[in-house]
């Protein structure tokens, strides 16, 4: 007898339980619908399954995106949206969020016929969601996180996702959302494509340690991050500004600085011009030189502070075509030694202090040359540069497939009785370690001819 009051006892527990549990889940439900209506998502399906976890499940979501100062109209849709309870707390006044999912999403921007993102997958995890902050969580993503919270919303979060020319980015860390902006930690970028933007690269990479991104009021975006490191570039600190597309402007503008280098700044903007078809300006002024090759991953010979105007094409992701003029002063040019080359092969006797140098290195006062591409090919249309000692001039190509590079220069010597004089060579091969031939032509013997006769007056 007693058992059997036990029995009865538990069965009344558990419907007890499943009472609470589909009252709560009644009620989470109906706030759901009422914050996916009010900020315009349209939901085909929305489930809720108990077990194993319980979750409730949006099928088909979408979302279109209005047009205004910080966006030209679209479309979001994503085929799965979930967002997962603590199984516990659906027992209490205040429902817990372990995770909100988002899968098989795509991003249209303008309406375009196809999506500028897709195959977007996101996971949160936040540290502490409830059910009942949902709406005011909405509100304030919506309004741009210029509305205040009594605190902070933090959570670890997976993104992956791939854009029109099937790169694909994956992004991760912990994040944290506060008024006007968002705080990251351990937060890690990378982008992979499928095939070999230039120099047989397929990567991108970026980590910050610590970073704070805020939103100015007139709309601009400032960050500042510590410990910042881009492909192969680690530096200690950085501040940027981002300025989005308003109705003053149709363009994508960033000014960029490291806090470790002085007055040194970087401003870009981009201009769409056509579908996935942009212009873009770059300007970098008093610029460490090498940590811009090594952040592109290309060859990094040359090092100095370095002034630079670019201008050109992006289609698909990628530069197609475009100009560039470089200026670096007090620099120096890694792997060969121009002096000794001097000193080597023009048959003067040349024995002066400083054409003796042995090293592998070639320190210059001036370097400044002009650049032009088209596609994989770049064309080096002039060279030009100075040390106390020499003058070098030139010009050549190369390729950015495969980093094969083609030069003739002439280097000539500072120095009035020999201004008639100037040695040609040759350089090829890889451009991070170009091979030379000297170029001892009719004309530079002709060279060499008069200066002797000259001499011997």
């Amino acid at each position: 007898m007693m058992g059997k009051k036990i029995g009865i006892g538990l069965v009344g527990a558990a419907v007890f339980v499943l009472f609470l549990f589909f009252l709560q889940t009644g009620k989470i439900e109906e706030r759901l619908k009422s914050v996916f209506a009010e900020q315009g998502l349209e939901v085909r399906e929305l489930h809720f399954n108990l077990l194993p976890s319980p979750v409730f499940i949006a099928e088909e979501v979408k979302y279109l995106f209005p047009a205004g100062s910080d966006a030209k109209g679209g479309k979001a849709s994503f085929a799965r949206f979930e967002i997962k309870f603590d199984f516990l707390s659906l027992l209490g006044a205040r429902p817990r969020i372990n995770a909100v999912q988002l899968q098989e999403g795509e991003i249209y921007l303008s309406f375009r016929t196809y999506p500028d993102f897709h195959a977007i997958n996101l996971l949160l995890k936040p540290t502490a969601l409830y059910a009942e902050d949902l709406p005011m969580l909405a509100y304030w993503l919506k309004t741009g996180l210029r509305e205040p919270r009594t605190a902070p919303l933090s959570f670890t979060f997976l993104l992956s996702a791939k854009n029109a020319g099937l790169e694909r980015l994956n992004l991760s860390g912990n994040m944290g959302l506060i008024t006007a902006g968002i705080e990251a930690e351990e937060l890690k970028v990378e982008i992979t494509s499928p095939r070999a933007t230039y120099a047989a690269n397929k990567s991108f990479y970026a980590e910050i340690e610590q970073g704070y991104l805020h939103r100015t009021d007139g709309g601009d975006y400032e960050l500042k991050a510590q410990k910042l490191k881009i492909n192969r570039w680690g530096v200690a600190g950085v501040e940027a500004t981002l300025a989005l597309p308003n109705e003053l402007r149709n363009s994508y503008a960033l000014n960029f600085g490291a806090t470790e280098c002085g007055r040194c700044r970087l401003k870009a903007e981009i201009r769409e011009s056509a579908p996935a078809h942009y212009n873009f300006s770059l300007n970098a002024q008093s610029f460490p030189l090498q940590p811009l090759l090594e952040v592109m991953r290309l060859p990094a010979p040359v090092s100095g502070r370095s002034d630079i105007s670019a201008e050109g094409i992006i289609e698909r992701g990628r530069p197609s075509a475009g100009r560039m003029h470089l200026s670096v002063s007090d620099g120096r040019l890694d792997g060969i030694n121009l002096l000794r080359m001097v000193r080597d092969y023009l048959p003067l006797h040349y024995n002066e202090s400083g054409f003796n140098t042995e090293n592998t290195q070639t320190a210059f006062q001036h370097l400044s040359s002009a650049l032009s591409w088209q596609g994989s090919s770049v064309a080096v249309e002039y060279l030009l540069l100075l040390t106390d000692k020499i003058r070098v001039e030139g010009n050549g190509n190369m390729s950015l497939t495969d980093m094969q590079c083609e030069a003739k220069i002439q280097i000539g010597i500072n120095k009035k009785e020999y201004s008639a004089l100037a040695l040609p060579v040759r350089f090829f091969g890889d451009c991070g370690s170009p091979q030379y031939k000297l170029e001892l032509n009719k004309s530079f013997r002709e060279q060499v001819k008069k200066l002797i006769k000259e001499k011997l007056r």
